[in-house]
């Protein structure tokens, strides 16, 4: 028998008592891959630009009034809030772009492109890894 594991020391654990196979959980793997993408010294200070405007633009009533869609906050514990975030900035770019409050260069909008196309490919994969409506078990 085989068990499906996270990174938690519990589930370690509980795994190394139950049985002798522990099978790390991929979308967990995934999600501590993205976060070592935004954590990369070439993307840390423009994630962070991102996260710091996003707080101040969800804070502004005229911030947001001025942004065609919401800006979305990211989180440490949801799988994909930091592919979500990104794409909620570059969704948005035209209108912060225009706004005088625009924290961005243009190497900070190459490095949300450039983010927002790996963290794609990360987010697409635990979608489908994930499967809240379909078993995965046998």
């Amino acid at each position: 028998m085989a068990l499906i594991v996270d990174g938690g020391s519990n589930y370690q654990c509980a795994s190394k008592k139950m049985t002798s196979l522990a099978v790390w959980c991929c979308c967990h793997r995934l999600h501590l891959i993205s976060k070592t993408v935004v954590e990369h010294e070439s993307a840390i200070t423009t994630y962070k630009k991102c996260k710091k405007f996003v707080k101040k633009a969800n804070k502004s009533m005229e911030l947001s009034k001025s942004l065609p869609t919401t800006l979305k906050q990211t989180s440490n514990t949801r799988w994909t809030s930091a592919f979500t975030m990104i794409k909620s900035v570059q969704e948005n770019k035209q209108a912060i772009t225009k706004n005088p409050e625009n924290p961005f260069t243009e190497q900070d909008w190459k490095a949300i492109d450039f983010l927002f196309e790996i963290l794609r490919f990360i987010s697409i994969s635990i979608r489908v890894l994930e499967c809240d409506k379909t078993p995965t078990l046998n």
